[in-house]
């Protein structure tokens, strides 16, 4: 069964158990410039729905048999993640700037490969990477998670990208924190994110000993180290050396404090290169560089 057979009989047994509801596949950018197909359910009245992603669903089917299987397991997900009798209210607060400038952050992926995302949605550059906004959204006491704030939201809120930077710097320290750990203090922990284990237990034994730099939620925290200054200097501090930044991921990266007798440059970028390539999921690349800190800020520091 090919991919298009696959989604057709999917949207038919979904339709088949939720009779009266408008069932779509969707084309969703995400980053990185990954393109995925999500599925969507839409009862009558509803505004918002949980979209769900077909594409792990085809490459775990072994055979035809599985269908009714994967068409179960959509309907759990959905049942599981379909938006309160509240969606209204959340919607009417997201077009009302008074009622979220608390709730918007910022991150930063990666430029070159997110051009198309880029024009869809404010943002400014920095080095190789673009600092893009986040809006978080508590869908009831199950549910909540973040959406990107798009062009049409700044249109509506009638506020420049200056101006959006200007709440979220203001927002993100208070709203997640900004943690240093030592590598020893996030092995266990670690070994759960496939997509950051390799690289950090490649390294882990290495002088200068590393550190994790990340938010409390270790969630989109790579923005931490490149767009807090403050924090950027006490980790200088702390560690008593200028810093080597690692681009573990959009949600963490690796700091090493600068000797220059004990770093070599090119295994570092042929490692960071070796796993953005087989181990981080694509969607959650940031960099294929590595980056330089001093008392005049960060710079790429390939060469």
């Amino acid at each position: 069964m090919d991919y298009q057979q696959f989604e057709e009989k999917i949207v038919e047994g979904i339709q088949q158990r939720y009779s009266g509801c408008e069932v779509s596949v969707h084309s969703v950018n995400k980053n990185n410039g990954i393109k995925l197909r999500g599925l969507s359910i839409r009862e009558q009245g509803d505004v918002i729905s949980p979209t769900i992603y077909l594409e792990d669903y085809y490459r775990g089917m072994e055979n035809d048999s599985d269908m009714d299987d994967i068409i179960s397991e959509i309907c759990r997900v959905y049942e599981h993640h379909k938006c309160p009798e509240s969606a209204d209210d959340i919607l009417f607060g997201i077009r009302d700037l008074g009622l979220v400038t608390d709730r918007i952050y910022y991150t930063v992926i990666n430029k070159e490969r997110n051009d198309e995302l880029l024009s869809e949605i404010p943002h400014r550059d920095i080095l190789d990477l673009a600092v893009v906004y986040r809006l978080s959204i508590n869908m009831g006491d199950s549910i909540c998670g973040s959406a990107l704030v798009n062009n049409g939201m700044l249109d509506h809120w009638d506020i420049t990208e200056d101006e959006l930077f200007s709440i979220a710097s203001k927002n993100t320290p208070i709203m997640l924190g900004c943690e240093l750990k030592n590598m020893l203090e996030l092995l266990l922990e670690i070994y759960k994110r496939q997509d950051s284990y390799k690289l950090i237990s490649l390294l882990a034994n290495q002088e200068p000993y590393m550190y994790v730099v990340s938010n409390r939620e270790k969630s989109y925290g790579a923005g931490v180290i490149f767009l807090n200054d403050d924090f950027r200097a006490e980790v200088r501090r702390k560690l008593r050396s200028d810093i080597v930044i690692i681009p573990s991921s959009i949600h963490e990266t690796i700091v090493l404090p600068y000797k220059n007798d004990e770093l070599n440059k090119e295994s570092l970028l042929y490692l960071v290169h070796e796993v953005n390539r087989t181990d981080v999921q694509s969607t959650e690349v940031l960099s294929d560089n590595i980056y330089f800190c001093d008392e005049n800020g960060v710079r790429i520091w390939n060469k």
